[in-house]
């Protein structure tokens, strides 16, 4: 009789760390989602604002070197935090749940 409630308990622990790994993954997942959809946004947002600058650019004609400095920080911004969260977006969850 105690071992077999011995055996019951350590399949229910077995289970509780099989389900807390299973959990764990889950939330570091949906962290790194979260973080690639942050930086997603962000991007969009710097796009807004390049196209804004373009806009007002071109509707006053010449650019000013303040301008022309930000445009090209915002492209390179664009650039680079676009990468970053394609990386994140692709990056393969690993979970193991043995």
């Amino acid at each position: 009789m105690a071992l077999n409630a011995m055996a019951e308990v350590e399949e229910r622990l077995n289970h509780a760390k099989t389900m807390k790994r299973h959990l764990t993954s889950i939330k570091e997942r949906s962290q790194r989602e979260l973080e690639a959809l942050e930086v997603v946004q962000r991007v969009e947002e710097a796009k807004i604002s390049l196209a804004q600058l373009r806009t007002l650019i071109n509707s006053g004609g010449q650019a000013s070197r303040q301008a022309s400095a930000q445009i090209q920080e915002l492209e390179a911004y664009i650039t680079q935090y676009s990468k970053q969260a394609e990386r994140a977006i692709i990056m393969p969850a690993t979970p193991d749940f043995s």
